[in-house]
């Protein structure tokens, strides 16, 4: 019988952080889902955790082989889905509680099979401290996406189905999983908002790291100009721009030095500081 959950995860070099997934999957009251990991030739002990975990976890199924960052992974990894919902998880990230999948697992059961999503919500963490609920996309879907609000994978579920023949855009490093969902959540009944706080992830990624910062806002007005048109870029021209100053500080002085420059500039505008790297 095939599982309800599928869940996916990309690894390179995750051995310090891993285990905060295993262990919170290993805890998950619902056990009807399987674990796709699919790992890109990690040379530390990554495969060692993974293995440790097989007698705690119902299923994990492991593949291992250089690839071509992280949405290439996911194409491989898609490829073996056998369950009906699907959900990509960062090798860091951990589920909120030990219900969370039996309580999301109700919820999606509850659905009409032609919601092909369920977007739950992720709480943001910095060293272990609870900072703020990231909600799923709840209403006016479209304009949402319009407006460059991604909906964040690790607390997006999506039917199975939608991975049959659609592939990842791999000429995306950063957004992939935005342009995935732009293209097929046209409108407000394809999914449904539920109102579960899913994930814990730790603040970082693309907007974190003053070297991808720039790459991160240009490709989401990528995404913007192939679903919605040129106009809908405009409002976000001047954030590509801003996107830019990190970018050229940590270029000149140094990352350490240009995030100290970046955050004054920000406190003399009234702003808090900025989470990069």
């Amino acid at each position: 019988m095939s599982p309800f959950f599928t869940i996916i995860t990309s690894t390179y070099n995750a051995a310090a952080t891993l285990p905060r997934l295993l262990d919170s999957l290993a805890a998950q009251t619902c056990r009807d889902f399987e674990l796709i990991i699919q790992d890109g030739a990690s040379r530390d002990d990554t495969l060692v955790v993974i293995e440790s975990c097989r007698e705690k976890i119902p299923h994990i199924l492991l593949n291992s082989e250089p690839d071509n960052g992280i949405y290439d992974a996911w194409n491989k990894a898609v490829k073996r889905i056998q369950g009906e919902w699907v959900i990509f998880l960062g090798a860091d990230d951990m589920l909120v509680n030990e219900t969370t999948l039996e309580n999301v697992q109700k919820a999606l059961a509850a659905q009409s099979k032609t919601v092909l999503f369920g977007a739950g919500d992720i709480i943001m963490c910095e060293d272990g401290k609870e900072l703020f609920v990231m909600p799923g996309l709840d209403k006016d879907v479209a304009g949402q996406l319009r407006a460059g609000q991604p909906a964040v994978h690790s607390g997006l579920f999506q039917r199975a189905c939608l991975f049959v023949g659609v592939p990842f855009d791999i000429s995306f490093k950063v957004v992939g999983d935005y342009d995935f969902v732009t293209r097929l959540w046209k409108k407000d009944a394809d999914g449904v908002h539920l109102g579960i706080e899913v994930t814990k992830m730790a603040v970082g990624g693309a907007t974190s790291n003053l070297y991808t910062m720039l790459r991160y806002r240009y490709e989401k007005i990528r995404v913007m100009r192939r679903y919605f048109g040129f106009s809908a870029t405009l409002p976000h021209l001047p954030g590509l721009i801003k996107g830019g100053i990190p970018f050229a500080l940590s270029r000149i002085f140094g990352p350490e030095k240009a995030v100290a420059i970046y955050n004054r500039l920000r406190t003399l505008r009234n702003l808090p500081p900025a989470h990069i790297k």
